[in-house]
């Protein structure tokens, strides 16, 4: 290891930064294992190649075709068409819930809002109470919905009934 020749000075400590020296050789994250009895050899990985690089992430950019879409109500309400097709849903978020009544911020896979004390089948839910709204997020790795996405706020006893009427709240979303 070298040390850089710049010090820093910061809180009345001196920092130096190491340097670190180039590799001599590369190292293969990979183990083979070959089994005793049947003779079978087994790779544990995929080395990593100029054909099978380490994944990484997306560089930044202010592209509209590098974005997720992004919606939200205009005004107070019970549900929201993100998406009227199949897609993936990253986030839903509900906040300024009104009404006084603990309930379900749910997502369900549907193109269209069912009727008021209709059984569903959420695919995504989390709770909230007369206190606060609730927020669930799958970072970049999204739930597909196969047939649409529509985020309802429910104040049914559980996630699987669809009441309307008591709360509303502003609902946002995060799709693609």
């Amino acid at each position: 290891m070298k040390t850089l020749g710049i010090v820093c000075f910061a809180a009345a400590v001196w920092f130096a930064w190491p340097v670190l020296a180039a590799p001599t050789q590369i190292v293969t994250p990979c183990v083979t294992v070959t089994s005793n009895t049947s003779g079978v050899t087994l790779e544990s990985c995929v080395p990593v190649s100029a054909t099978s690089p380490l994944p990484v992430g997306a560089a930044p950019s202010s592209s509209a075709s590098a974005a997720v879409g992004h919606s939200a109500t205009s005004a107070l309400a019970s549900s929201l068409v993100l998406k009227a097709s199949a897609g993936n849903l990253y986030s839903i978020n509900a906040t300024s819930i009104t009404g006084g009544s603990a309930g379900f911020l749910v997502a369900i896979n549907a193109s269209t809002v069912p009727t008021n004390g209709t059984a569903i089948t959420p695919l995504d839910f989390c709770y909230f109470n007369s206190l606060a709204g609730c927020s669930l997020s799958h970072g970049n790795l999204p739930v597909n919905y196969s047939t649409g996405i529509v985020v309802l706020v429910t104040t049914a006893a559980s996630p699987f009934t669809y009441t309307t009427g008591v709360d509303t709240a502003a609902i946002s979303g995060d799709f693609q």
